[in-house]
């Protein structure tokens, strides 16, 4: 994140319920058009709906989660905060992002 200056680092995660991998190349968005280009693929592959796989720079977070929400909360404010980003940085994946849903 300081070496390249970047604002938002999303990582790869491992899936515990499904047992498996969801990462990407590593690489780096240093324009707006690089962003809209990859953005259909890391949105299908689930790298924009929650903040637990990503870094924020604090002095870039100027949006809020939905307080009169209780889904999509997270996909919004990481669309408000990635809108106003770049450069952005993705990873293949960080070793402490796990998902871990447990059936109740």
């Amino acid at each position: 994140m300081e070496e390249d200056r970047s604002d938002l680092v999303i990582c790869g995660y491992y899936n515990e319920k499904e047992q498996r991998e969801n990462t990407c190349p590593d690489g780096l968005f240093e324009s707006r058009k690089e962003w809209i280009v990859a953005f259909p693929l890391l949105f299908a592959g689930m790298f924009l709906h929650v903040p637990w796989n990503k870094l924020y720079r604090r002095e870039c977070v100027d949006a809020r989660f939905p307080a009169d929400l209780n889904k999509g909360e997270d996909l919004l404010f990481n669309l408000q905060y990635s809108g106003n980003s770049v450069p952005l940085h993705y990873r293949d994946r960080a070793p402490a992002c796990v998902l871990n849903c447990k059936q109740v």
